[in-house]
C-alpha cells in the first residue's frame, strides 16, 4: 500500500484470429486511444491500482499485459492475460483496465468499429518491510515509550493483521516479548458499523447498506492504519490511511463501479485533491488549505475538464463549466483566473431557470443573489455554519454547567467522549439526535439530553442568502473531577 506505484501505457494491435468485425491498429483510419489522452489514462489506472502486498512485500517490478477490445463505445471488452505475474496481480490488472470507459474507438470510413489492443500494467512497489507474511500482519516494533526501537531488541510490537491487498482486516494485537514467545498484552477490536451510505452517481440520488470497518486506539485517541467503508458485497466504497501519530493521509471514493471518484493526498497545511468522473476521464486537481474543523477555507483549482476530455482550465486559468461533479469550491460556470473565481457566475437549472448570480475579485464573493419561487435573496458569503448564541466559549460553557454525570457511570470510573450529531432547523432549534459513538448507555442518555436543551440557543446556517437546515457533530467530553 505505501509503496512506488508506476503505469505506463502502451498501445499496439496482436495478431490472431479474430471475429470479421475486430480490426487490429494498422487495419483502422484512426487507431483507438484513451480519451483525455495518455497521462490522464496513466494516471486514473495508478490511482486505482491496488498492487497486492502478498506478491510485493519484498518489492516487485514487473508488468502484467492484457489484451483487449476496445468496443465502439469506448469500453473494453475481451480482457485476458497474455503473459502475467501471478494470480493477484492478474486479476488486479484485468480489474482496474475494466473500469476506463473512456476510450475514443477506431474509425473506419466515420464509423466508430471494434480494435484489438495489448495494454501493460506496471507493478512496482517498494518492498514493505513492516509485513509479515507469516503473520499475515504488519508488525511495528517499538519501546514502552513508543518510540522507535531496533527490530534485534524486539521487545514491544504492534500488528496490524490485512488481507492480500493490505486492508484491515482483524483486530490490532499489541503484544510484549516474554522469553521466547510474544503475548498479547492487548487489543484494539476491529469495529464493524453498518449504515446506509447517500450516493449519488449521473445525476441521481441514491442509498445503500454499507459496513465501516476501523480500529481507534482509545488511550491515545487516534485512528490506526485505516478506515475502510464497504458495501455488502464486500466492494470498497471509501478508505481512508492513517499514519502512526493518528493523522490522516491518504483517503479515496469510489463510484459502485469500483472506479475511483476522489482523492485526496493530505499535507500539513495543503492538500491535494483529485476527482474522476464515472468514465475514468480526470475531472479536476484542486488545492485545498483547511481551517482545524477540516471545513475547506480556500481552493484553487488548477486542472479542470470536461466529460468529454478537453481542458478547460489549465494551469490555474480558463473557464469552468459546472458539470455535476462536486469538485469542492468550484459550483456554476464562469472564469477562473490564478486558480480562483473572478467576474460574473452563474447557475443554472436543468430547465435553465436561473438560480443564482455571484460576483468575484480574485476569488472573494463582493455580492450574490439567489432566486427562488420567485423570491430574492441577497448574500455576501456563500455559505455561513449553524453557531451557538455566544460562540464556542458559551456552547462549551453551557455543557460543562449542565451535564449530569451519571451516578452509575461515577461508580464505575468510565470517562472520555460520546460522538454525537444533529440538525440544526431554519429556527435554530436542533433535531435528530443521534450518538454516533458512545461510552456506556447512561452517559450517552446524558448526552443527547443535554443537546435538547440546546435547543433554541443556536443561529441557524445560511447559503446563498437563505437559512437552511445543517447536520452537526459535537463531541462531548465526560470526566470526572
Amino acid at each position: 500500500m505505501k509503496g512506488i506505484l508506476t503505469c505506463v501505457f502502451l498501445l499496439t494491435s496482436f495478431t490472431g484470429v479474430f471475429a470479421q468485425q475486430i480490426y487490429q491498429s494498422t487495419e483502422v483510419e484512426t487507431a483507438a486511444n484513451p480519451g483525455g489522452g495518455e497521462d490522464v489514462f496513466n494516471h486514473f489506472i495508478a490511482s486505482n491500482l491496488r498492487p497486492p502486498i502478498k506478491s510485493s512485500f519484498r518489492g516487485l517490478k514487473g508488468r502484467v499485459f492484457v489484451n483487449a477490445v476496445v468496443e465502439p463505445d469506448g469500453s473494453l471488452s475481451n480482457l485476458s492475460v497474455l503473459r502475467g505475474i501471478d494470480e493477484l496481480c492478474n486479476k488486479e490488472a484485468i480489474r482496474v483496465l475494466s473500469l476506463y470507459k473512456a476510450w475514443k474507438p477506431a474509425i473506419i470510413k466515420k464509423e466508430a468499429v471494434r480494435q484489438a489492443v495489448v495494454l501493460p500494467v506496471v507493478f512496482k512497489s517498494d518492498p514493505v518491510e513492516s509485513y509479515d507474511s507469516t503473520l499475515q500482519s504488519l508488525v511495528h516494533y517499538f519501546d514502552k515509550k513508543g518510540g522507535s526501537n531496533r527490530i534485534d531488541d524486539q521487545k514491544n510490537r504492534r500488528c496490524i493483521p490485512v488481507d492480500d491487498f493490505g486492508f484491515i482486516n482483524g483486530d490490532v494485537l499489541f503484544q510484549e516479548k516474554e522469553g521466547t514467545k510474544w503475548l498479547t498484552k492487548f487489543s484494539v477490536p476491529l469495529k464493524k458499523e453498518e449504515f446506509w451510505k447517500q450516493i449519488n452517481e449521473n445525476g441521481e440520488a441514491d442509498s445503500i447498506s454499507a459496513v465501516s470497518l476501523s480500529t481507534r486506539n482509545e488511550q491515545s485517541n487516534s485512528t490506526i492504519y485505516q478506515v475502510l467503508q464497504r458495501d455488502q458485497k464486500g466492494m470498497i466504497l471509501d478508505f481512508s490511511e492513517y499514519a502512526e501519530d493518528g493523522k490522516i493521509t491518504l483517503s479515496k471514493s469510489f463510484f459502485s463501479t469500483g472506479a475511483i471518484r476522489e482523492m485526496t493526498i493530505y499535507g500539513n497545511d495543503k492538500h491535494q485533491h483529485f476527482h474522476w468522473y464515472e468514465n475514468g476521464l480526470l475531472s479536476g486537481i484542486v488545492e485545498m488549505t483547511d481551517d482545524v474543523f477540516k471545513r475547506p477555507l480556500t481552493s484553487i483549482i488548477k486542472e479542470f475538464y470536461d466529460r468529454g476530455g478537453n481542458q478547460l482550465v489549465k494551469n490555474g486559468n480558463g473557464y469552468f463549466v459546472d458539470q455535476g461533479n462536486s469538485i469542492p469550491g468550484f459550483d456554476g460556470t464562469g472564469e477562473v483566473r490564478n486558480g480562483v473565481k473572478e467576474g460574473t457566475w452563474i447557475a443554472k437549472s436543468k430547465d435553465s431557470t436561473l438560480l443564482y448570480e455571484e460576483f468575484y475579485e480574485k476569488g472573494n464573493l463582493t455580492k450574490g443573489t439567489s432566486f427562488d419561487k420567485g423570491e430574492k435573496f441577497e448574500y455576501t458569503e456563500v455559505e455561513v455554519m449553524p453557531e451557538f448564541s455566544g460562540g464556542s466559549a458559551a456552547m462549551y460553557r453551557y455543557l460543562s454547567q449542565n451535564i449530569k454525570y451519571p451516578k452509575d457511570a461515577a461508580k464505575k470510573n468510565i470517562t472520555g467522549r460520546v460522538f454525537t450529531t444533529f440538525v440544526v432547523c431554519e429556527d435554530g432549534t436542533l433535531c435528530d439526535f443521534k450518538v454516533l459513538k458512545g461510552l456506556h448507555e447512561s452517559i450517552d442518555n446524558e448526552a443527547v439530553r443535554v443537546l435538547k436543551g440546546m435547543s433554541g440557543k443556536w443561529e441557524p446556517g445560511w447559503q446563498r442568502g437563505k437559512k437552511v437546515k445543517v447536520k452537526f457533530n459535537l463531541p462531548i467530553n465526560f470526566q470526572l473531577q
